[in-house]
């Protein structure tokens, strides 16, 4: 018997294992897959996390927030996703659910850390913000190489990855339009 292999009078079986042997619920990685519950959302739920990061991330930026913390989160949010996207189809009962969607949050964040390198550049935030989340939602939906090959990543890599170089190239186009502007 495995230790998370479902036994008589156990709640294990219910639990998912963090490297070390800690345990964790798998409603937690259902609840931090989803985006705290945003991919829940009964349309168009990559979007709308999107949305919410770009969002958090533009309303942050404007209350004077840096930007190391917003690439900070998406760092450790990106390894989060990996492990929980590693199970999604335990997890969610498919192999890339559409519930699944702490990796356009990710992606998202990245694309808008470009918004903050921009504030120097001659658009105001909001157009900066605007930019980074059509441009993210573009790349992610289109998918041209090289962010369809990494969609093929093993597991939660693949998951992840094609979100994050989606955001990496937009934050890359949004700088350098803003740059061109001036």
């Amino acid at each position: 018997m495995t230790p998370l292999s479902p036994s008589v009078g156990s709640h294990r079986a219910s639990c998912v294992a963090f490297p070390g042997g800690a345990i964790l619920p798998r409603t937690m990685k259902r609840f931090l897959g989803s985006f705290f519950y945003v991919g829940l959302f009964p349309f168009a739920p990559g979007t709308v996390a999107a949305l919410a990061a770009a969002a958090l991330v533009g309303l942050s930026y404007a209350l004077g927030s840096a930007w190391w913390p917003w690439a900070v989160a998406a760092g450790a949010a990106f390894f989060v996703g990996v492990w929980a996207g590693s199970t999604s189809l335990r997890a969610f009962g498919e192999k890339d659910p559409k519930a699944f969607v702490l990796d356009e949050a990710v992606g998202q964040t990245v694309a808008c850390l470009g918004a903050h390198a921009a504030l120097a550049g001659t658009w105001p935030l909001w157009i900066n913000v605007a930019t980074a989340f059509a441009l993210f939602r573009f790349f992610d939906i289109l998918k041209p190489p090289p962010i369809r090959q990494a969609e093929r990543l093993p597991h939660g890599w693949g998951i992840m990855a094609d979100d994050l170089l989606a955001g990496i190239v937009s934050a890359a186009i949004l700088v350098a339009a803003n740059a061109l502007a001036r």
